[in-house]
């Protein structure tokens, strides 16, 4: 009877221990949707972002629209010379597509259709130096890309989530998992990233948000540089991708 009580009591155990660890992972899967007029995230002008043209910028997307420029991560503002954003939708580049854009003119773009509105897709874009050595990845897979001669430059305007170009060009459906390197990342690293997420203490990772709070007005930054975002508008989701 002792034996098949403490056999019992241990098969008990460990189902509330698995249920304990499976609530945490369900309560922890969220992401930020935004309605494509006011909401962005900032996310300061620290000094963390002064990555030069060597870098790695990774996003979980799912557009639900793709009809105009939406910023997804830009470094842009005013006018600014040598800044940048990262971007999606349709306009002169064609429709559908992903681009690094700078001051009045495209760095990088694919073609059109390369991502579709109401499917969540992993993005990223990497440039190793000046020069023409950029690469965008949709899904871990390298596209075919245009580009044009720029030089990106290190300045103090905001970095912002969700908004583009003179606080216009905002962002209409989800994000989640956004990280900057200040390091180029393999299309292997890359293609990792999209089944298991960054911790947040991996090396030249300078800025990590997980999207994982759920509730409140700040996303928190998962790497040692705590830089915070502030949520501006932008209203939590528990629609999240599954690799």
């Amino acid at each position: 009877i002792i034996a098949v009580f403490r056999k019992g009591a241990m098969k008990r155990i460990i189902f509330v221990f698995l249920f304990i660890i499976n609530l945490g992972f369900t309560q922890a899967n969220y992401s930020l949707s935004f309605d494509g007029v006011d909401d962005y995230v900032n996310v300061g002008n620290d000094s963390d972002f002064d990555i030069d043209n060597t870098m790695t910028i990774e996003a979980w997307i799912k557009p639900t629209s793709l009809s105009n420029r939406h910023g997804i991560f830009t470094t842009r503002r005013d006018n600014d010379p040598g800044s940048f954003q990262l971007e999606v939708g349709t306009s002169d580049l064609g429709s559908n597509y992903v681009a690094v854009s700078g001051i009045s003119s495209w760095v990088a773009g694919t073609g059109n259709n390369a991502i579709s509105t109401g499917e969540w897709t992993h993005i990223a874009y990497t440039r190793n130096g000046t020069g023409d050595n950029h690469a965008i990845y949709v899904n871990g897979i390298a596209q075919t890309i245009s580009t044009n001669s720029y030089t990106f430059v290190n300045n103090d305007a905001l970095k912002e989530i969700g908004r583009g170009t003179s606080q216009g060009q905002h962002y209409n459906g989800q994000i989640d998992g956004l990280s900057i390197w200040d390091v180029v990342l393999t299309q292997e690293q890359i293609q990792s990233h999209i089944s298991t997420p960054p911790t947040g203490n991996e090396s030249g990772l300078v800025g990590y948000w997980d999207f994982n709070e759920g509730t409140g007005t700040t996303l928190a930054d998962q790497t040692s540089n705590g830089n915070d975002g502030t949520i501006y508008g932008a209203t939590w989701s528990t629609d999240v991708p599954t690799a």
